[in-house]
């Protein structure tokens, strides 16, 4: 191999047993296609292969690495001359128009880098030859001193310096009149001497002069500073005062509320109509069913307790939290079959329900659901014997229908515990802005369920087991009943 394609580094891999190298390590003297053509005026023999692949890295909408394919110039062969026509139009997009001069490279934006070069270095020395001030030029000679005005520096010629160091002189001369009196306002006492400012301000002509004030001048301003101080103290001391009283009002607020709660608990679990009603669902949603009843006296003595068959199948969801599958309420009487022993057991009661908007939902899905059935056959056996069917008794037998439900409703108290034991617990929520809903821990069965809300009546009311009441939940249902709460 010659000495212009010796390689200048290892290379990185081989491509088909060709070299790789990477940008700066090929051989010297190898060409790519486009440099045979351009600079050599050469082409590929036939059947010419590549030697070598260099990695090209560059940037265009991103980084780029291209490999290249790199000849051996003594292997390719030489292109036909070129045309006079053909040569006159290279040369004139090669010829610059200011100078004359052919160029390597074409030549753009109307004149050639070299006349570019050299217009931008003229330009350069006529700025420096230009005065900021005035834009008076000095066509020969040395360029324009820098001098300094304000904060920042300017080429001026003398006729804007003189300006320049005269507005310089009568700041310092406004400024020396300012420091050297009290910073007070309306105050002309001198607080410093001329020489002591004209001194600072050689030595430091950017710096900041503190102000200073004359002895009267501090003893006011400090009296002044105390008054505010002593006006602020007694700002801070009265909210202090404020605040302390309105928590200790919400603290008695707060007493009251338990006190009110404790006494609520305590009537309950003295009354001997109270009673305590619990159920387990298919779900949480609107036609959800009933799958589990109880009904428990605040004395524990169970007054209903029985597994109802919901005529649907029972979620997988509602399984795995309560435990009752189809197997279980299979034989199980449905809910008809228990409404005259429920309305037995309620009737004339005061019922105590944990979360009793969503089990007297239940209930009334249900009761709706049976006197809705038992209209109709009654309906249907008053045309059966009249032989037609009057106008509106569709409409007629569904008002007739919740008339019922709410008459058997209409029959006990219903009253719930959930938010009240809450309250009493305390925990509260920014959030939800009350006190968190507190779990039941009932074991997810309407009997256990009925039994921890005697259980959480006793502990407000101070006659059940010491310990610390139940942590809250987050705000989410748990459960598919009331038996845990949310």
């Amino acid at each position: 191999m010659s000495v212009g394609l010796v390689p200048r580094g290892e290379p990185l891999r081989l491509d088909g047993g060709v070299p790789v190298y990477d940008s700066g390590a090929a051989p010297a003297g190898l060409r790519t296609k486009t440099q045979l053509g351009r600079r050599h005026r050469l082409k590929l023999a036939p059947g010419q292969l590549p030697v070598a692949y260099v990695l090209c890295r560059y940037y265009a909408r991103g980084y780029q690495v291209e490999q290249r394919a790199l000849f051996d110039p003594a292997d390719a062969v030489k292109m036909k001359p070129l045309a006079s026509k053909r040569k006159a139009e290279m040369e004139a997009r090669r010829r610059c128009p200011v100078c004359s001069l052919v160029r390597g490279y074409i030549v753009r934006g109307g004149r050639c880098e070299e006349c570019r070069d050299r217009a931008e270095a003229a330009a350069k020395r006529l700025r420096l030859r230009t005065c900021e001030g005035c834009r008076r030029q000095r066509l020969r000679g040395r360029p324009f001193p820098v001098v300094r005005e304000g904060y920042g520096w300017r080429r001026l010629c003398v006729d804007c310096r003189r300006v320049t160091a005269a507005k310089r002189r009568e700041a310092d001369a406004r400024w020396l009149e300012r420091v050297v009196v009290c910073g007070e306002e309306g105050c002309a006492v001198r607080v410093a001497t001329l020489r002591e400012a004209r001194a600072f301000l050689r030595a430091t002509p950017r710096g900041y002069w503190a102000p200073r004030w004359c002895p009267p001048c501090v003893e006011r301003r400090e009296a002044e500073f105390a008054a505010q101080r002593a006006e602020a103290a007694a700002r801070c001391a009265a909210l202090e005062a404020r605040w302390a009283a309105e928590e200790e009002e919400r603290r008695r607020a707060r007493a009251r509320e338990v006190g009110r709660l404790e006494a609520w608990a305590a009537e309950v679990l003295d009354d001997p109509k109270s009673a305590v009603l619990d159920c387990e669902t298919t779900g949480l949603e609107g036609d959800a069913r009933i799958v589990d009843l109880a009904v428990v006296t605040v004395g524990r003595e169970t007054l209903l307790d029985s597994l109802v068959d919901p005529g649907v199948p029972i979620p997988a969801d509602a399984e795995r939290i309560h435990g009752i599958g189809d197997a279980m309420v299979a034989g199980a009487p449905p809910f008809g079959d228990l409404v005259e022993r429920l309305g037995r057991a309620v009737a004339g009661r005061r019922v105590l329900i944990y979360n009793k908007a969503f089990d007297v939902a239940r209930l009334r899905h249900e009761l709706t659901l049976y006197y809705l059935d038992q209209v109709a056959r009654e309906a249907a056996d008053w045309v059966f014997a009249a032989g037609e069917v009057p106008e509106g008794l569709r409409e007629r037998a569904v008002t007739e229908a919740l008339a019922r439900v709410e008459a058997w409703m209409g029959a006990a108290v219903w009253e719930d515990v959930m938010v009240p034991y809450s309250n009493w617990v305390g925990e509260w929520s920014e959030y939800h802005g009350n006190y968190r809903w507190q779990r039941l821990n009932g074991g997810h069965r309407a009997l256990g369920d009925c039994l921890a809300v005697v259980d959480r009546l006793e502990e407000v009311a101070g006659r059940g087991r010491a310990g610390v009441p139940g942590q809250g939940a987050d705000g989410v249902r748990q459960d598919c009943g009331s038996g845990v709460a949310f």
